[in-house]
């Protein structure tokens, strides 16, 4: 009888399906696909803002750059509780904050200027092409210079802090 309540307690201790699927949705594997969906869904909303801003008969440029600026506010939080959970500084929280909030907008404009330059580029070398096809081209490239800056740069683990094990909890580290 012993060895059936062990049996079951090992059965019991793994994994449900559930907690196997949002470990793997939250794994390091999943998290470009992650960036990509939320980049996706702040786009979404942008639009969304701007239409509405659009609707009080504001000035386009006013009421795009104010729906840029919120998305770009949005995207910055759904990727820090996301994409890159567990890489803050828990020792200085607030400051660590207002580090990767600066990176981040310094990242957004190298990655806008590097999309109008990539779309300049293919829009004046092939005439020919759609414009669309050239605007795709400097998302494209601004895309994956913005996860690999945001990846490397801005959400970077602290090197002060350690980061502990599948709870994406951190905490700092004492100096002897």
């Amino acid at each position: 009888m012993l060895l059936d309540k062990k049996a079951d307690m090992s059965i019991n201790k793994s994994p449900s399906p559930l907690k196997r699927l949002v470990d793997f949705i939250f794994s390091d594997a999943m998290r470009p696909i992650r960036f990509l969906f939320i980049g996706g869904m702040v786009a979404i909303v942008q639009l969304i803002v701007l239409g509405l801003l659009l609707r009080t008969h504001m000035n386009s440029y006013l009421a795009n750059a104010i729906a840029f600026l919120f998305s770009a506010q949005l995207n910055f939080i759904l990727n820090s509780i996301f994409t890159w959970q567990g890489s803050m500084n828990t020792a200085n929280p607030r400051s660590d904050l207002l580090k990767r909030w600066v990176a981040f907008h310094g990242t957004i404009a190298f990655t806008g200027i590097l999309n109008l330059l990539v779309f300049t580029v293919i829009h004046f070398a092939f005439p020919h092409l759609l414009t669309l096809v050239a605007s795709a081209a400097g998302i494209l490239v601004a895309a994956v210079v913005n996860f690999f800056g945001m990846d490397k740069l801005v959400f970077r683990p602290d090197p002060k802090s350690k980061i502990l094990p599948k709870s994406g909890l951190t905490e700092p580290t004492r100096e002897a």
